[in-house]
């Protein structure tokens, strides 16, 4: 079946005007009463009727803002796939002594033989 790119995995249609980038000014004294968390979703009505103020162009850029919030995370998670890798590969880790958790290669006899023909 063929699907278009505009088609999310989930069978959604997305329309371009859906994903227009937009620059967007809060109230301090309203994400102080009312704080932004990581993963919450809004609606957000536009009238575009009224043209008569600046351009985006002519405004200026303000540097990006950052945040270190899943900073910790990421090196839990890059520790617990050096982790894997190690164990796998046979070194083992400073909590797994080497060769723990690791298969002994399988001897010539026990290898695996073709099926025999019928």
């Amino acid at each position: 079946m063929y699907k278009r790119q505009s088609e999310t995995r989930t069978g959604s249609w997305i329309k371009v005007v859906q994903r227009l980038p937009v620059r967007v000014s809060l109230d301090p004294k309203e994400l102080k009463d009312h704080p932004l968390r990581v993963g919450l979703s809004m609606e957000a009505r536009v009238d575009i009727h009224d043209e008569g103020g600046q351009s985006l162009a002519s405004t200026p850029a303000t540097p990006p803002l950052q945040t270190s919030v899943y900073d910790q995370a990421g090196q839990e998670a890059d520790q617990v796939i050096a982790s894997i890798i190690a164990t796998n590969a046979g070194r083992g880790t400073a909590s797994a002594p080497a060769g723990a958790g690791a298969i002994a290669p399988a001897s010539s006899s026990r290898a695996a033989q073709p099926a025999p023909k019928v």
